[in-house]
Order: C-alpha cells, then sequence, then structure tokens
C-alpha cells in the first residue's frame, strides 16, 4: 500500500494511505469539484485525462494539453486524477 502526503496552505501536511487517499477523495467530491489544469498555461485538461482514462483504465499517464502542447503526466485514484508534474 502506497503512501501519499496531503499538503494544505504549504503548511499542513499528512501522510495518508491509498484507502485514505479514496476517503478523502470521494469527502471532497462531495463539497466540490475536481480542478484539472495545465502547469504551463493554465488551460483545463480535464476533458483529454478523463477520456484517456476511459479508454485506458491507466493509473499514470501523460496527455497534451490543447492549449500550448506540452505534455502533462496524470496519476488516476478512481475517476479523480491529479497532475504530479507541479
Amino acid at each position: 500500500m502506497a503512501s501519499n502526503t496531503v499538503v494544505i496552505n504549504e503548511r499542513i501536511k499528512f501522510k495518508i494511505d491509498d484507502s485514505g487517499m479514496e476517503k478523502l477523495i470521494l469527502f471532497l467530491d462531495k463539497l466540490g469539484s475536481l480542478i484539472l489544469d495545465c502547469n504551463w498555461c493554465g488551460l483545463t485538461i480535464l476533458p483529454q485525462v478523463r477520456s484517456h482514462f476511459v479508454h485506458t483504465l491507466e493509473e499514470e499517464f501523460s496527455v497534451k494539453c490543447v492549449g500550448c502542447g506540452k505534455m502533462v503526466k496524470i496519476r488516476m485514484y478512481g475517476r479523480y486524477g491529479f497532475n504530479i508534474d507541479g
């Protein structure tokens, strides 16, 4: 089981395992919407991420931003993806 670090406001840090991460994501899903933007231009890459995941079910992959053309590395937890480049 992998250990992840959750950082809030660059000061509050938690170590959390995959099952805890899943619970945290489910909790956040009830409060708001996922924001998944390109590191370089700020354009959303959520449509590319969801499409890639639905077709491949890969947990870690890269997608190309349609705004700037740069590749963005993504890690999936269930149906939620996170930019791991930055």
